[in-house]
């Protein structure tokens, strides 16, 4: 049986409640693991600061374990560079069709893909706030 790839990082829990925590990432400015990079802010003076599922009741000021799947963190590349890139293009030959006689359609075209691609974020926003991606949000797993 294969074992799913994740990626995993250790942190300090600052805040905890209604079953999710706020986990600090320790990464060690200069040392860091190469799996803890993706929470890194590239600024070492500044702290990032994750919000995960806490399915153990972690207390404030413990050490934690966190985890993201593979295909979760895939999932949100996806959604958060994929697709949009996909709707500008998409956007963009749309407007040069739409606009083909008017005056500037390069320009009637960028600004139609951006709108589509803004539209695309809103809803993806709202979608968010309801709580229907939460699949997506890291766990504490010791």
């Amino acid at each position: 049986m294969m074992e799913r790839e994740s990626l995993k990082a250790s942190g300090v829990v600052i805040s905890s409640e209604n079953g999710y925590a706020d986990v600090e990432i320790v990464t060690g400015c200069k040392g860091h693991s190469h799996s803890t990079k993706i929470f890194c802010s590239g600024n070492c003076a500044t702290k990032s600061v994750v919000r995960v599922k806490d399915n153990i009741g972690a207390q404030c000021g413990q050490m934690v374990q966190i985890c993201v799947g593979g295909d979760r963190l895939m999932k949100a590349t996806i959604l958060l560079y994929g697709i949009p890139l996909i709707l500008i293009v998409a956007g963009i030959v749309l407007g040069m069709s739409i606009f083909s006689g008017a005056g500037q359609p390069e320009l009637m075209a960028f600004i139609t893909g951006m709108v589509i691609t803004g539209l695309y974020y809103l809803g993806l926003n709202i979608y968010s706030r309801k709580g229907m991606l939460n699949a997506s949000i890291p766990e504490i797993v010791s």
